[in-house]
């Protein structure tokens, strides 16, 4: 019969081999319930079993990284918040080896002695991919508050932004930007010199990555994950230009986010951004006014809106020359559906500044009559479901 351990309410639950020492459980993988059963137990007990956790950490860890091991991890560092730092250290630990080859060693901790490092069976074992990424994505995710988590930046950064297989680059991308996040709104209240370089470092990496990737999904990763945290930084000349680049990307989607973000951007370094979105902005005007094919048409004035919505300081002097070439496309037999919604779209963003570039009713006379029939019963439509809603 299988050893066991009791709960403070009296209910035996089996060890399964947890409390067997981690040299000969190491490799060995274990039934996910498992790690369910003691998960549930900590969610219903709470810290009546906080001892007994404690015992069954370092076995738990020694079973090595699996999708189980993290999601139960969590779990008890949410149930049990005084073992969360034992969790922590313990996560990141096991961490270290995958991604580093080395264990964790916080600043300002001595070198480790030369027979520490990772034994060659080891290092086999941590080198398959599905490791890397969940070893990746668990960095990302898991709530390390209290831990500096800039040594792993820079080993993603350094290592798996440019790994061979694609899903590791892209679980690297999402990681170095949570990381860097994290760390920026740490080092809100407090300068500091370490975090600023490092994640001006990285971030020039990852736009690095962001026009260089040959797969098309990474290259999409980088500029969907440059939210407005990192403006101080991506406003710098150098960074500008990698972005001005990705505006010229094969894929459309990713040149929307790069024109996005640099619109976004044109307040923060208006010198520099300013006079390509000029000509960026007489670029969309002309391809939607000229071109003959309905795709082109359609996506500059997806871009054109995107300038509105995002760079209105740029578009506001040029309001009444954009409208002379979006309402007569209005008035054009466009077989094309898409056209006409993006540039129905546009308009109504334009009508949203603060003042309006003309009086609403003279855009509406503008558009022709079978499309204000249309908009008017649109709109009829929508106000009699929202009152049979209610």
């Amino acid at each position: 019969m299988r050893n066991s351990w009791r709960t403070p309410c009296g209910v035996p639950v089996p060890d399964y081999g947890l409390a067997e020492t981690p040299s000969k459980k190491r490799g060995t993988s274990l039934e996910p319930a498992v790690f369910v059963c003691i998960t549930l137990l900590g969610h219903a007990v709470k810290l009546m079993i906080r001892s007994e956790v404690k015992d069954l950490l370092e076995p738990m860890l020694a079973t090595g990284l699996s999708p189980a091991l993290t999601t139960a991890l969590r779990e008890l560092a949410a149930s049990i918040p005084q073992l969360k730092k034992e969790i922590s250290d313990g996560l990141l630990r096991m961490l270290s080896y995958v991604l580093m080859h080395k264990p964790l060693r916080h600043p300002g901790m001595p070198r480790p002695p030369p027979g520490s490092s990772l034994s060659h069976n080891q290092s086999l074992e941590v080198q398959d991919v599905p490791s890397i990424v969940l070893a990746l994505r668990t960095l990302g995710s898991f709530n390390f508050d209290g831990h500096s988590l800039l040594q792993f930046v820079r080993r993603c950064a350094d290592h798996f932004l440019n790994y061979e297989q694609q899903e590791v680059r892209l679980e690297a991308v999402r990681t170095c930007s949570r990381l860097l996040r994290l760390a920026l709104q740490s080092a809100t209240n407090r300068h500091s010199d370490t975090v600023t370089s490092t994640v001006a470092d990285v971030l020039g990496k990852l736009l690095v990555v962001g026009i260089t990737d040959t797969d098309a999904d990474v290259r999409y990763c980088v500029l969907e994950s440059l939210d407005d945290s990192f403006d101080s930084h991506l406003a710098q000349a150098e960074n500008l230009s990698a972005l001005f680049v990705a505006m010229n990307d094969e894929v459309f989607e990713i040149r929307e986010l790069a024109l996005c973000t640099i619109g976004r951007l044109s307040s923060m370094n208006p010198a520099y951004v300013m006079p390509s979105l000029r000509k960026t902005l007489i670029q969309f005007l002309t391809e939607l006014e000229h071109s003959g094919m309905g795709r082109n048409k359609e996506q500059s004035a997806r871009m054109l809106d995107h300038l509105v919505v995002n760079a209105p300081r740029l578009v506001r002097p040029y309001m009444e020359p954009v409208l002379k070439v979006l309402v007569p496309k209005l008035r054009e037999q466009e077989p094309n559906p898409g056209v006409v919604v993006s540039v129905l779209t546009a308009i109504g963003d334009l009508a949203e500044e603060k003042p309006p570039p003309v009086h609403l009713t003279e855009i509406r006379t503008s558009i022709s009559p079978s499309l204000v029939v249309w908009l008017n019963t649109t709109g009829a439509l929508a106000n009699y479901t929202t009152e049979a809603s209610f």
